[in-house]
């Protein structure tokens, strides 16, 4: 994996790529700049592909080769713009914007992106000249069977993790708090239930350290939650409760649906 800075000279994106402009700045995290705008422009990398496929604001999305599954819909895309701006928006100060870029790579590849489909290489500009590139390989990618169903592992270093929790139907994230790591999560899918209680897609929660909170899965259908933990996720921090108290609701602190 190639991952070049914003400091360091960066060539200029093949005309073929298009670009997702992402909606940063719908929260109030204290990284949040409204002012702020961002282009996110991905191209994937697959041998013997002809021509590099291309990632549009148009709907349908319309791709050439045999990469086209790549990005299918105007969900997709869509959902790809919210967890970039989310990532922008929560993670800007915490790791370098070229680790942002690896992350929304890593977020493409497991969830929108064809099995075929290897490698992406992602470019994101920001309206204040931050600029970063980082080609991202689908071999980074884990998942773990989980008491819930499955976590897949986007990124782990010293100062974050990033996870898609997909819980199976009929299945829950009991009762648990933390002490240590400092938990925001986005709701990727509508019918889960947060805190016995619905929550939409797209809203973004900041967890307080020690607050009780839950996930449960009514549906027939896998539902899914993208969780950064700071610090990574630490197994002895994930504290489940026999006899939790009353789940207590928080508000949202962005709004990241299309």
């Amino acid at each position: 994996m190639n991952i070049v800075s914003a400091e360091q000279t960066i060539p200029a994106p093949p005309p073929s790529w298009s670009s997702i402009e992402v909606p940063v700045g719908r929260g109030q995290a204290e990284n949040s700049d409204p002012a702020r705008r961002f282009t996110l422009s991905l191209t994937p990398d697959l041998e013997g592909d002809p021509e590099p496929a291309k990632i549009t604001s148009e709907t349908p999305v319309k791709l050439d080769g045999p990469v086209s599954n790549a990005v299918s819909n105007a969900a997709a895309q869509a959902e790809l713009a919210a967890v970039a701006a989310f990532l922008i928006d929560t993670s800007y100060r915490l790791v370098p914007i070229f680790t942002v870029a690896r992350m929304i790579g890593c977020f493409f590849l497991a969830e929108h992106a064809p099995e075929e489909l290897g490698a992406v290489t992602v470019s994101l500009k920001g309206s204040d000249g931050t600029w970063a590139m980082a080609r991202v390989n689908r071999n980074k990618i884990a998942a773990e069977t989980t008491g819930f169903g499955r976590a897949i592992i986007l990124h782990e270093d010293s100062v974050l993790g990033l996870y898609v929790l997909e819980i199976a139907p009929g299945n829950a994230i009991p009762a648990h708090a933390h002490k240590v790591m400092r938990e925001r999560e986005l709701i990727l899918d509508d019918g889960l239930l947060q805190q016995a209680q619905p929550v939409r897609r797209g809203l973004a929660f900041d967890w307080p350290l020690g607050h009780v909170h839950a996930y449960e899965n009514p549906t027939e259908r896998p539902l899914r939650v993208l969780c950064a933990d700071a610090p990574r996720f630490l197994p002895d921090d994930e504290v489940a409760l026999d006899d939790p108290p009353p789940l207590e609701p928080i508000a949202p602190f962005g709004d990241y649906a299309a």
